[in-house]
């Protein structure tokens, strides 16, 4: 059992894109609040930090219980697109619903610009939740362009 805050998610959004800026592939865990944590598990403390962000939460106590998730391995699917709010909301609310029914990630998420395959949508997240952090709003899209021979595309984190 763990319990953070939103200001732990979001420190730890940016060090997700920050290693992935820079290492070009996700990292195999994030700290948070000084806990180490799977990619699969920040996959869903960020879509449920996402969530209370839009629906205008200021403060919530994240990851009252949060689990080993696993992911299936996902198909690797290219995607160049500037995701716009609606369409992001839409996709964190479907990858928010599936983990809580099936308790596991989802290895991709459609929208209207494709699939977005399982580490687009973690980098697309820690994107938007690093935007949020620095400027205090929701971004009014994310830019993802990543090609089919990316890293980031083609390493699956382990931890």
């Amino acid at each position: 059992m763990s319990n953070f805050k939103n200001t732990d998610v979001l420190i730890a959004s940016t060090n997700v894109k920050n290693f992935t800026e820079k290492e070009g592939q996700l990292p195999n865990f994030v700290t948070i609040s000084g806990k180490k944590y799977s990619m699969e598990q920040y996959m869903f403390v960020s879509s449920d930090l996402v969530r209370i962000i839009r629906e205008g939460g200021s403060h919530h106590d994240l990851g009252s219980w949060i689990e080993k998730f696993k992911v299936d391995k996902p198909k690797v699917q290219a995607i160049k697109a500037d995701i716009d709010k609606k369409t992001y909301y839409d996709m964190n609310d479907r990858v928010y619903s599936f983990f809580m029914k099936n308790r596991k990630a989802p290895s991709s998420v459609s929208s209207k610009y494709g699939n977005v395959q399982y580490q687009a949508y973690i980098y697309s997240n820690a994107k938007i939740l690093n935007y949020y952090r620095v400027h205090k709003i929701m971004p009014n899209y994310v830019s993802l362009n990543l090609a089919k021979n990316s890293k980031i595309l083609n390493y699956l984190p382990k931890y």
